[in-house]
């Protein structure tokens, strides 16, 4: 048991490390350079794989699969969410001496910034491009989503 906990103390030793000490550009094009390839593959591609499965499993044009308003208010959302991402891991970069990501970790603590108000603003982030992809590409949770509220207002 105790030869397994070292075992996982050293895993996740490796896991999470401070960055190496670099000049704040240095460290602003790591976390561009992260954020776009997390971008690409979270935002881009993953989801337009799933879109292409639900399609295939949900044949038909669907009133709830999609609507000009929801994907507006996916744009706008995601427009935010990016902005705020860009804005917490530059904040990282700049203030923490590092990046956003646990393999390059800031070398200080981050209260500046979006840190100020949110513990977490790069999660926020996360979460909130996740819900504006759906949104924009009229995703299989937000036609359930938007089928219950129409079901709602149907008169019966």
């Amino acid at each position: 048991m105790m030869r397994a906990l070292l075992l996982l103390r050293r895993l996740v030793a490796h896991a999470s490390r401070e960055a190496v000490l670099a000049s704040p550009a240095r460290n602003v094009a790591k976390t561009l350079a992260q954020s776009a390839l997390f971008w690409s593959v979270f935002l881009l591609i993953l989801p337009r794989v799933i879109l292409k499965i639900e399609r295939g499993l949900l044949p038909g044009p669907s009133k709830y699969l999609s609507s000009q308003a929801s994907r507006r208010v996916g744009q706008i959302l995601f427009a935010c969410g990016s902005a705020l991402g860009l804005w917490s891991g530059i904040t990282m970069a700049l203030r923490g001496k590092g990046t956003p990501l646990p393999l390059d970790a800031p070398r200080e603590l981050v209260v500046a910034g979006p840190y100020r108000r949110l513990r977490n603003p790069m999660a926020v982030s996360g979460v909130a491009q996740g819900v504006a992809v759906g949104l924009a590409s009229g995703g299989a949770v937000c036609a359930v989503r938007r089928a219950a509220v129409e079901r709602g207002r149907a008169p019966r």
